[in-house]
C-alpha cells in the first residue's frame, strides 16, 4: 500500500471517528416524531410478509420500499430497541460523507477532504441523522453518490458497465427517497464543470436518468395527494404561481443563511406570513437570480465555482422549494432541516474550496475552529433527540407558536399521565391554528378522559366533518354523547364507525350498551314500544345478553304480547339457567293465558 494509500485509508478513518463523536448523543436517542407511524407501529413492517407488501404502490405513506425494506429486517434484529436504527443512521451518514469526498476529488473540486469533514459535523444534518424516520435521507445520499461515482466513471472510462450500475443505482436511490430527482441535471452540470460544455452524447446518456426521475416525481407527487385528509381545501393548491416563485426566493436564502449560520434550528421554524403582498416580496428571488447572472457573468475565473455550487444547490432544493404545489406545503412556505440534507453539500464545498486556497496555517486553522464549532452544535443538536417530549419541547422554547409542537408535546404529557398540561398545549394549537384537526381530536379526547364530556362534545362536532373516514373519532364522540345521556346521538356514531370498520369490537359494545340504556330510561318514562325496540336491537346485536332477553320480556309482558315475552324469559333461563328471578319470570308468563 502506497503512502497516498495510507493517507486516503486515515482520513477516512477519521471521517468515521468524527461523526462517530458528534452524534454519540443521538446513540442512546430514543423514537420522535412520526417513528411510530412508520416504524414503531406500523402493521406492514412487523408483517412476516410486509417485505413484499411494501413494493404495492399505496401500501405505505410514501413510496419509499428500499428504505422501508431496511426497516424490516432491522425491525427482526432490534425491535423496539432505538439504538440499533440509530447506529445505522449514523453509520450511512458517515458513508455518505465518504463517497461524497470521492465524488469531489473525481470532480477535481479542491478542498474536497474539508467540504466531507464539513457535511459530517454540520449541525444542520442532524435532523436526518437522529431522526430515525429520516433514513430515507441518509440512505438516499448514499446511493445518489454511488450514481455519481460509476456516472463519473463510465464518462472517464467507457464500459457499458459503469453505466449501468450508475443507471441502477439511480433507480434504488428514487425509491429510498426521491428527493434526488433533479440528480439528471446535476450529471450535465458536472459535465460543463469538467469541459465548460455540454455535448449532445452526454445529453444522450442522461436520457434514461431524466425518463426515471419523471416517473418518480409523479409517484410523489400521487401519494402527496393521497395523503390528503377529506375538507382540507387541497393543501397548496390553492397558492397561485406568482406567489410561489416569490415565496421560492424566501425559501433558498433561508436554507442557505442555516448553513451559514446554522443556530436557532429546530423542528417547526414560524410560518412565513406575508398579508398583503408588496414589491419587496419578489426581491430574494430577483436576488438569487442576480447573484447566478453574475457568476455566470465572470465564469471564465471565480464565477465558475460559484455558479456550479449554487446551481446544484438550488436544483437539490428546487423540489422543495415551493414552486410545485405539494400539500404539506399548505398555504405558506414551509422549511425543515430534513429538506435540505443532500443541498447543504454544494454550500459547504464552495465553502470548503474557498478556504483552502489561502495558505496552509491559515486553513489549518480556520478548520480547526470551523469543525470544533459545529461539531459542539451538532453534539449539542443531536442531544435534543433524546426523547419526544424534549425535542418538541426545545421547539416551543424557540417558537411558542409551533402548532405540531405543542401537538407533539401534549401526547407527550399524556402518556405521562399529566392530562391538565397536555390540555392546556391542544388548546393552544387550536387556538392558532383552529382547523388543526389532530390537535382538536386530541384535546377532546384529553377533556373526554377528564370527564370533561360537554367540552369535549364541541370539539368532536367541529371534527367530525374534517375526518368523516375515522372510525375512532365517531367511537369517542358517541362515548362523550352517552356521558351527557344523549344516547340517539351516541347510538348513531357507533353506527357511523361500524360502518366504516365492521370489525370494531369496541364500537359495537358501546352500541350494544347504548342501546341497552336507552331501553332502560324509555322503561322509566313508560315508553314501553321506545324501550321494546332498543332492547330489541340489543339482542340482535349481542345474543347472547341474557339480562337484555329477560328485560325485553318484561316489556313484552307489559305490553300484553306474553308469548313473545315467553321466547326472551325462555332464551334468558337457557344462557343463564342459575338465574332465580330469570326462571320465576319464565314461570309466571307459562301460567297466563
Amino acid at each position: 500500500m502506497t503512502n497516498f494509500d495510507k493517507q486516503r485509508w486515515g482520513f477516512g478513518a477519521l471521517l468515521v471517528l468524527l461523526t462517530a463523536l458528534v452524534y454519540y448523543p443521538a446513540l442512546w436517542a430514543g423514537f420522535v416524531w412520526d417513528d411510530d407511524l412508520l416504524l414503531t407501529q406500523n402493521a406492514v413492517i412487523h408483517a412476516a410478509d410486509g417485505w413484499w407488501r411494501m413494493w404495492l404502490p399505496g401500501a405505505m405513506m410514501d413510496y419509499y420500499p428500499v428504505t422501508w425494506m431496511t426497516f424490516w429486517l432491522e425491525w427482526r434484529l432490534w425491535g423496539m430497541n432505538a439504538t440499533g436504527y440509530h447506529a445505522t443512521n449514523i453509520l450511512l451518514h458517515a458513508t455518505g460523507a465518504l463517497l461524497v469526498w470521492q465524488v469531489l476529488l473525481r470532480l477535481s473540486v479542491r478542498g474536497a477532504w474539508l467540504a466531507a469533514l464539513l457535511f459530517v459535523v454540520h449541525p444542520v444534518n442532524v435532523e436526518s441523522v437522529a431522526w430515525v424516520s429520516e433514513r430515507k435521507n441518509t440512505l438516499s445520499l448514499v446511493l445518489y453518490a454511488l450514481t455519481m461515482l460509476a456516472y463519473l466513471r463510465f464518462e472517464r472510462d467507457g464500459g457499458w458497465r459503469w453505466y449501468a450500475g450508475a443507471l441502477g443505482a439511480f433507480l434504488l436511490a428514487l425509491l429510498a427517497k426521491t428527493s434526488g430527482v433533479a440528480l439528471p441535471v446535476v450529471l450535465l452540470l458536472c459535465a460543463w464543470w469538467q469541459r465548460g460544455k455540454m455535448e449532445r452524447k452526454e445529453l444522450l446518456h442522461s436520457a434514461p436518468f431524466f425518463l426515471l426521475a419523471a416517473v418518480f416525481g409523479l409517484i410523489t407527487i400521487w401519494s402527496q395527494q393521497a395523503q390528503l385528509p377529506p375538507g382540507t381545501g387541497g393543501g397548496g393548491v390553492e397558492r397561485p404561481l406568482w406567489f410561489r416563485l416569490g415565496a421560492a426566493g424566501h425559501v433558498f436564502w433561508f436554507y442557505l443563511f442555516k448553513i451559514l449560520a446554522p443556530v436557532q434550528l429546530m423542528t417547526e421554524y414560524p410560518l412565513w406570513k406575508f398579508g398583503a403582498l408588496k414589491p419587496w416580496f419578489w426581491l430574494p428571488t430577483l436576488a438569487a437570480g442576480a447573484v447566478l447572472a453574475t457568476a455566470w457573468r465572470f465564469r471564465a475565473t471565480w464565477g465558475k465555482a460559484v455558479l456550479f455550487a449554487l446551481v446544484y444547490f438550488g436544483l437539490m432544493l428546487f423540489p422543495v422549494l415551493g414552486v410545485f404545489n405539494m400539500p404539506y406545503a399548505g398555504r405558506s412556505p414551509v422549511v425543515a432541516d430534513h429538506l435540505q440534507y443532500l443541498a447543504t453539500i454544494g454550500i459547504l464545498s464552495l465553502a470548503a474550496a474557498t478556504v483552502t486556497g489561502w495558505s496552509r496555517e491559515t486553513v489549518r486553522g480556520v478548520a480547526v475552529v470551523a469543525l470544533a464549532i459545529l461539531g459542539f452544535l451538532t453534539w449539542s443538536r443531536a442531544a435534543a433527540y433524546e426523547n419526544h417530549e424534549r425535542l418538541f419541547s426545545d421547539t416551543l422554547a424557540k417558537n411558542p407558536n409551533a402548532t405540531k409542537a405543542r401537538l407533539e408535546v401534549g401526547n407527550a404529557l399524556i402518556k405521562r399521565g399529566r392530562l391538565d398540561t397536555a390540555i392546556e398545549h391542544f388548546q393552544e394549537a387550536v387556538r392558532l391554528r383552529p382547523w388543526f384537526v389532530q390537535a382538536r381530536c386530541n384535546l377532546a379526547n384529553a377533556l373526554a378522559q377528564q370527564g370533561k364530556a360537554a367540552e369535549a362534545v364541541t370539539h368532536y362536532a367541529k371534527v367530525i366533518p374534517l375526518r368523516p373516514k375515522t372510525a375512532e373519532l365517531n367511537y369517542n364522540y358517541g362515548l362523550a354523547l352517552v356521558a351527557l345521556g344523549r344516547l340517539d346521538e351516541a347510538i348513531a356514531q357507533f353506527q357511523r364507525a361500524l360502518a366504516l370498520k365492521p370489525d370494531f369490537s369496541a364500537a359495537r359494545a358501546s352500541l350494544v350498551v347504548a342501546h341497552y340504556e336507552h331501553a332502560r330510561a324509555a322503561v322509566r318514562r313508560g315508553q314501553f314500544d321506545v324501550a321494546i325496540a332498543h332492547f330489541t336491537e340489543t339482542v340482535r346485536l349481542d345474543p347472547a345478553n341474557a339480562l337484555a332477553h329477560n328485560n325485553l320480556g318484561v316489556a313484552l309482558a307489559q305490553q300484553g304480547k306474553l308469548a313473545e315475552a315467553r321466547k326472551h324469559f325462555a332464551e334468558a333461563v337457557r344462557l343463564a339457567p342459575h338465574d332465580a328471578d330469570y326462571r320465576r319470570n319464565l314461570e309466571q308468563s307459562a301460567k297466563q293465558p
